[in-house]
């Protein structure tokens, strides 16, 4: 990631109205085609009332 610190910044496309469809749909598409991707996998979470109980 590359950060741009004049706080000038500099977007391509430089408005909304200038992302197509295609711009959008390419962020949610190709998973599928990749061989080696795979979701992240997490542990089950304890529920919220083990998270609250206070600590004697």
């Amino acid at each position: 990631m590359l950060v741009d610190k004049d706080k000038k910044p500099q977007w391509e496309p430089s408005r909304l109205e200038l992302v197509s469809k295609d711009m959008v749909d390419r962020c949610f598409t190709g998973i599928d085609d990749d061989d080696d991707w795979q979701f992240l996998q997490l542990p089950d979470r304890s529920s919220v009332a083990e998270v609250l109980k206070p600590k004697l």
